[in-house]
This record gives structure tokens, sequence and C-alpha cells, in this order.
């Protein structure tokens, strides 16, 4: 663990969810690797502002979604 994670460990505790029951969703590599350096899986979102790292994103993340739309899907939701 180092310190970038304290952040996202901090919300998890306040929050009262432990890592392993954790998802974040995110759009940028270091708050990509910040989640899985406290434990926590990920879902990367597609953002234009991060497309430099987009080959990053995608080989680290856990999962990816073009838009938050298709989150339900990623969590194991069906839509009605």
């Amino acid at each position: 663990r180092d310190l970038h994670s304290f952040p996202t460990r901090r919300s998890s505790d306040l929050l009262g969810v432990r890592a392993d029951e954790a998802l974040v969703f995110e759009d940028s590599l270091p708050g990509l690797r910040a989640a899985h350096a406290a434990g926590i899986q990920t879902v990367v979102v597609r953002d234009p502002w991060s497309e430099a790292d987009r080959a990053r994103l995608l080989e680290e993340a856990d999962a990816h979604v073009d838009s938050l739309c298709d989150a339900p899907e990623i969590c194991g939701f069906t839509r009605s």
C-alpha cells in the first residue's frame, strides 16, 4: 500500500465498506492505480481527457465501460 491509496482506503473506511466489497469506477490512471493499491477492483470509464493513457487503463483495469450507462451490466444488474 502506498500514500496515494490513502484517500481511497479512507473513503471506503468512512462508508463502512471493505476493499473486497468495493468497486471503483475511474477515468484516470493515477486513480486506477490508487484503487488497486487499496485492494479495490476497478472499472475504467472512457473519458476523452484520458485518451493518451487509454491502452494502459484498459490493460490495468479489471473491467471497462464506454459510459456509466453500462455500469449496471458490469455490476451484474439487468435492465427491465
